[in-house]
């Protein structure tokens, strides 16, 4: 009877109005001396609230339509909130295109960044000259800001920017080269990245691989997010194309990924390029729009927040200085008079405490503890090939300071 009891307590607290159980199962449970009434609580709290497909109740039924879709009740279960994309990782939609004249393109312009749903556009090609600002007012959609580059001398050329507001965006200077224009832009949004946007003539200049690798070198190590883009004019596609070899093999040597891998030209090759370093980034679009012989690339970027990769551990600093030793010994000469007496055997423990706290006490006063997050520095050029040739370089050092007569 201990059965039957604490079923009948089950089924008067649940209070369930749930179709009878099969024939088998009912015919098992009377072995087991349940009765017929109990038996389909018990059947359905088993099965964990689930009732065949066809066991939907009819609306003149009077039992709550709840068992649908495998015979799930729904009333029981608690609906759970879809991680959004914006959950998920902060994506900004970033597009690359060569105008070719931004004059007479400048409504076109707008609608295009309306239409995407665009943060940032980066133009190349504009044939802009120095001191023309009037196409970007026609250019710019609400609540956004323009980077003009134009090209300094001669005609075409010419680079612009155009963020909407909500990112800080500063332009950084830039070196002059020869054999390529550039734009630097440090853009902040939940981490600060470096943006470098590069346009280079079609005609070949051997000294381009040269003045870009400098323009890497100078920049690259000072930012962990780095974004390089631009009309290259280089057919990365054609894998026998010498200036792409060597194109390709400077941007791995310095970690870089590449990510654009299908044409951007009408003509068929692949001439604008997204390149990065410690940013994802997620191609959307690339298509001809019927402004410019080249299609526009769209992308999404993604900018990790301090929710998804959180700061670093506060680590405790102290600055010390010459001043610091100064202001040190200074206050330790006045409170020497404080310490005890060490001739004594009986007082070599009180003298080695007092004189431990009095050096922490001034310690503390002239150089205090001050917690920072750690400064993270990007290495991303040290690899196994750079650490071989270091260990060989500190060898051969170590080699000629030996057998260098008279070197201290």
């Amino acid at each position: 009877m201990a059965p039957v009891s604490m079923a009948g307590r089950l089924y008067s607290r649940s209070r369930l109005h749930l179709p009878l159980c099969s024939l088998p199962s009912l015919s098992r449970l009377l072995d087991f001396g349940i009765s017929p009434v109990i038996a389909p609580s018990l059947n359905c709290l088993a099965t964990g609230g689930f009732a065949p497909s066809h066991s939907k109740p009819s609306p003149s039924s009077g039992m709550p339509p709840c068992l649908y879709r495998r015979g799930v009740n729904h009333s029981n279960l608690r609906a759970l909130r879809r991680a959004t994309r914006v959950d998920a990782a902060p994506w900004t939609r970033m597009a690359l295109f060569n105008i070719r004249s931004l004059v007479n393109k400048t409504f076109v312009s707008n609608d295009f960044f309306s239409t995407t749903s665009l943060d940032a556009l980066f133009l190349t090609e504009t044939w802009i000259r120095p001191g023309e600002s009037l196409p970007f007012s026609e250019l710019l959609p609400p609540d956004c800001v323009f980077f003009s580059s134009p090209r300094l001398t001669g005609r075409g050329g010419g680079l612009a920017s155009v963020f909407n507001c909500k990112y800080k965006v500063r332009q950084l200077p830039c070196s002059s080269y020869i054999s390529y224009e550039a734009q630097l832009l440090e853009m902040t949004a939940s981490r600060t990245s470096l943006i470098v946007l590069v346009y280079r003539p079609p005609k070949y200049n051997k000294t381009f691989i040269h003045e870009f690798a400098d323009l890497l070198g100078s920049v690259i190590f000072k930012y962990d997010c780095v974004l390089i883009m631009g009309d290259f004019n280089i057919h990365i596609c054609c894998n026998d194309d010498p200036l792409a070899k060597d194109f390709l093999a400077l941007t791995d040597s310095f970690n870089l990924a590449q990510w654009v891998n299908q044409p951007t030209h009408a003509r068929g090759h692949t001439l604008n390029l997204f390149i990065s370093h410690g940013l994802d980034i997620s191609i959307k679009d690339i298509s001809n729009v019927g402004i410019s012989d080249h299609f526009p690339v769209i992308v999404d970027v993604n900018l990790c927040t301090s929710e998804l990769h959180p700061d670093a551990l506060l680590c405790p600093t102290r600055i010390i200085n010459s001043a610091t030793v100064e202001d040190f010994s200074m206050s330790f000469s006045k409170l020497a008079s404080s310490i005890p007496d060490c001739s004594l055997a009986s007082t070599i423990d009180d003298f080695a405490s007092t004189f431990f706290s009095t050096c922490s006490s001034i310690f503390n006063t002239v150089a205090p503890v001050k917690m920072k997050h750690p400064r993270s520095f990007s290495r991303c050029w040290l690899n196994d090939s750079t650490h071989a040739l270091r260990r060989v370089c500190r060898r051969d050092e170590k080699r000629w300071k030996k057998e260098t007569p008279g070197f201290l």
